[in-house]
């Protein structure tokens, strides 16, 4: 494997998994420990990543500097003043997120960005068994003496009311990340950050067609809570512009790398292709990279027989750079926990006042439209 194909599937395997280790690199890569350190080395002196004992992970992005910070550093004041806080110690916020990898890892480096610039403790609820039932992992957690809690539970998959049980038991303020709070909470004061999809749905969209597109089409999973208003707002932009819409729902076979996803791709592009769509936007990134190949195999040009708009901007594709949709990941992490340290400070006018906040995603035009 020559040196740039290492140094590509290095950076795959951190976008996905948040970090990488030594023995595993020697592994996938087929190269020597000295080879492995190498690569790490070399990337790590362009900024791409940062090395630890056995591996590496990724780098935390630079945040927004300026007004931004300097209120986190005033809340952080006020706690001093107002609770006699200390660093570390009553200043405690207890984060569960899905993953460490893929969209959580960046959202978890502008949580520890926060963290950092005011001395907040942050712990990492993690359960020894990844299958460990959500409900009990927020049990786990919450033995800890935390003042805050950060969570993003999976309230598009629950078949039943144990996480909102659990979360109905927290006393401690409480912001929801990448999630709206459910109706459930309507009577106490929850505060949540999310990205806006439906409006990254309409960027896409608008893109699209301004490319004189007429005919699109959206691929991927519905059971991403990301898929219905990423949906959503792409179905808007298209109605109000009297164009088609077409959409392909992938059935989800438990994870993403299942063998038979590729298969189900090139399906769903064989029928939006029946549908004479010219333009797809697929999510997550995933689904591009399956449509990529699937687009190759039938003998397709992007763009200028299939425009792609991927949704997320975590995962490069080795064909060609792709236009994609990437919501404000670190910004999320980075807001939620300022809006737990107004919690904990009791800072403002209106302490009880609950936010729910919606950052907008960017779109990043690259060679796929």
């Amino acid at each position: 494997m020559l040196v740039r194909e290492r140094h590509r599937e290095i950076m795959r395997l951190l976008r996905l998994h948040g970090v990488v280790r030594l023995a595993e690199l020697m592994t996938r890569l087929g190269c020597s420990e000295s080879t492995a350190r190498r690569d790490l080395a070399a990337l790590e002196a362009l900024g791409e990543l940062r090395r630890v004992h056995g591996g590496a992970t990724t780098v935390e992005d630079r945040l927004p500097n300026g007004p931004v910070v300097d209120e986190l550093r005033t809340v952080a004041l006020g706690l001093r003043t107002s609770r006699g806080y200390r660093p570390g110690s009553t200043g405690t916020v207890g984060l569960l997120i899905p993953q460490r990898g893929y969209y959580w890892a960046r959202v978890l480096a502008g949580a520890q960005r926060a963290a950092e610039l005011t001395g907040l403790r942050l712990v990492l609820g993690e359960a020894p068994d990844p299958q460990l039932e959500e409900a009990v992992r927020l049990r786990t957690l919450l033995q800890i003496d935390v003042d805050a809690l950060l969570i993003a539970p999976n309230l598009h998959r629950l078949g039943d009311n144990r996480v909102l049980e659990a979360l109905q038991e927290v006393d401690q303020p409480l912001v929801l990340l990448e999630r709206r709070v459910p109706e459930a909470f309507a009577s106490r004061a929850v505060d949540s950050v999310v990205s806006d999809h439906a409006q990254g749905g309409r960027l896409a969209g608008r893109h699209l067609l301004d490319r004189r597109h007429r005919r699109l089409g959206m691929l991927g999973w519905p059971v991403s809570p990301t898929y219905e208003p990423v949906l959503t707002g792409l179905r808007a932009v298209a109605a109000a512009a009297g164009a088609t819409l077409s959409e392909y729902g992938l059935p989800w076979l438990g994870r993403i790398d299942h063998p038979d996803h590729p298969g189900l791709v090139a399906e769903g592009l064989a029928v939006l292709r029946e549908q004479r769509v010219t333009a797809v936007v697929c999510q997550p990134d995933e689904a591009a990279l399956y449509l990529l190949a699937a687009a190759r195999t039938a003998g397709l040009r992007i763009p200028d027989d299939l425009a792609v708009i991927t949704y997320d901007d975590e995962l490069a594709s080795d064909e060609l750079p792709l236009t994609a949709v990437a919501p404000a990941k670190e910004d999320v992490g980075f807001t939620a926990v300022m809006l737990c340290l107004r919690r904990i400070a009791r800072l403002g006018p209106s302490p009880h006042a609950t936010q729910q906040i919606a950052l907008h995603p960017r779109l990043v035009v690259r060679s796929s439209t």
